[in-house]
This record gives C-alpha cells, sequence and structure tokens, in this order.
C-alpha cells in the first residue's frame, strides 16, 4: 500500500540569530498540527535540530500543514519534500523514526533536488507525466511565495481551512478590502485551486 513521505528542513537555519527560538516555535507548530490532522501514520517528527519528517495516509492535510508551517515560521523558509512510495519496514506510530522504504527514498531525492535549486516544494513518486506538471507547478507557487508578507500566508491558510473574508478580518484585524486586495495580488484563488488539483493527484496515488 503506498504512503506520502514527507521531509522537510529550515533552508540556511545556521545563519539564523534566533535558533533557539525558531526551534521552540517550530516544535510548538509540529505538536498543534500532530492534534489536528487525521491523516497522519507517523506524527511530525523533528529528527534534528532544524529537520522534521512525517508519513500520510491521506494527502487531504498535507498542503494545508505546509503552508501553515511557512506562515508560523515566516520569514524563514522551509523546503518540503514529498515521496509516493511503499514503506518496506513496520509504521513507527509514535514517531517518524527508524522508517524506510521507497516513499522516504523518493522524499530524500526530492530534498536533494531543492538542496540544489531556490525551490521550497518538489514531488517524487507520482506518474512521470503528472509528476513534471505538479514540480513545475509548485516551482512557480514557490517562486510566488517567496515574496509574501506574512499575512498573505495566513491568508491563505485560513482559506484553506474555510474561513471567510469577514472572518479573516476580524480575525486579522484588517479591512474585508485588504483581504480582498490580498486574495486578488496573490491570485490565492488560483493558488488554492492549484493546491487542490496537487493533492487530489496525491490521493489519487495513495490509492
Amino acid at each position: 500500500m503506498p504512503m506520502l513521505a514527507l521531509i522537510a528542513d529550515i533552508r540556511s537555519s545556521r545563519q539564523i540569530k534566533k535558533r533557539a527560538e525558531l526551534q521552540t516555535g517550530l516544535g510548538r507548530c509540529l505538536d498543534q498540527l500532530n492534534q489536528e490532522n487525521q491523516g497522519l501514520l507517523s506524527p511530525y517528527t523533528i529528527t534534528l535540530g532544524d529537520e522534521f519528517q512525517a508519513l500520510f495516509s491521506s494527502a487531504d492535510r498535507v498542503m494545508r500543514d505546509i503552508l501553515g508551517i511557512l506562515s508560523d515560521l515566516h520569514p524563514v523558509n522551509v523546503r518540503f519534500a514529498l515521496g509516493v512510495g511503499d514503506i518496506s519496514t513496520e509504521i513507527n506510530s509514535r514517531q517518524a523514526l527508524g522508517m524506510d522504504g521507497p516513499a522516504f527514498y523518493r522524499a530524500r531525492e526530492a530534498m536533494t533536488h531543492l538542496k540544489s535549486s531556490d525551490d521550497l516544494f518538489r514531488i517524487e513518486g507520482l506518474p512521470e507525466a503528472t509528476n513534471r506538471l505538479c514540480n513545475h507547478s509548485l516551482q512557480l507557487f514557490s517562486h510566488m511565495c517567496s515574496k509574501w508578507r506574512h499575512s498573505r500566508f495566513k491568508i491563505l491558510v485560513g482559506l484553506m481551512d474555510g474561513l471567510s473574508v469577514r472572518d479573516l478580518a476580524g480575525q486579522m484585524q484588517l479591512s474585508d478590502k485588504a483581504i480582498y486586495k490580498n486574495i486578488d495580488e496573490g491570485a490565492l484563488d488560483p493558488v488554492q485551486g492549484l493546491l487542490e488539483d496537487i493533492t487530489f493527484q496525491l490521493n489519487q496515488a495513495l490509492e
């Protein structure tokens, strides 16, 4: 049965001045996601100081989780590598440690590629044409969101959580007009559609 492995790391982490504070914030963020995400086979686990991984049975929440982490850690950049495939070891439901197999091999392959580029997201393990299309789309999204303010990440995460413009305006203490301007200038409606389509393709591969 194919599964979805995620391996992530904080880019240029050694150059970050408040590194201990960042690691504390990352731990708090991952703990919250572990409580919310029902598709986790193995929870978000910090494997080294600035690296973490998880294993999923479903991709339903993965893109939302990724955007939530980027929002929480902004302006720090985090790379996310996803691999689809089997797991050849027992699944560790307590920590994402001690597991291996094609899903993790492909996630590591994706991370190797990310470390030689400026991209933040990559997938390996989908059918070839689909994999190529998803990664080209994610490259474009990486380029777009690298210029985003924190507020734009928060708005996109809120939209992915089903919040209305009025809810977001109240939560962020902004006007409805400011929220709509962010949605328009950031092309957040097509971005959300793109992430939903990638989620669909991942779920197709996991069936």
